[in-house]
């Protein structure tokens, strides 16, 4: 039982890591784009808030989580995911 609950801890933190991740360059992705909008349309300067970068992380990490918990709780009830990818949905 033990081993279950450590791959199922350590699943979560993949998740979560990936979803931290992702936000991150996300983030960063978004502030370059609106920066050069905001240059080549508005010949306006744009400084990024940093404030909205907890928001941002906290989202993309919750839906990371919600996300592995969704395809953990298909698999552990005896789903099969390969399926979806070959288009069948029982």
């Amino acid at each position: 039982m033990a081993l279950r609950q450590y791959a199922a801890e350590f699943f979560a933190a993949e998740a979560a890591a990936l979803g931290a991740i992702g936000s991150i360059v996300g983030f960063a992705i978004g502030v370059g784009v609106a920066i050069w909008i905001a240059r080549a349309n508005f010949h306006a300067p744009l400084s990024p808030r940093l404030s909205v970068l907890p928001v941002v992380l906290g989202g993309g990490i919750l839906i990371a989580l919600i996300a592995a918990n969704c395809a953990k709780y298909l698999c552990s009830s005896g789903f099969n995911l390969l399926n979806i990818r070959e288009g069948r949905m029982t």
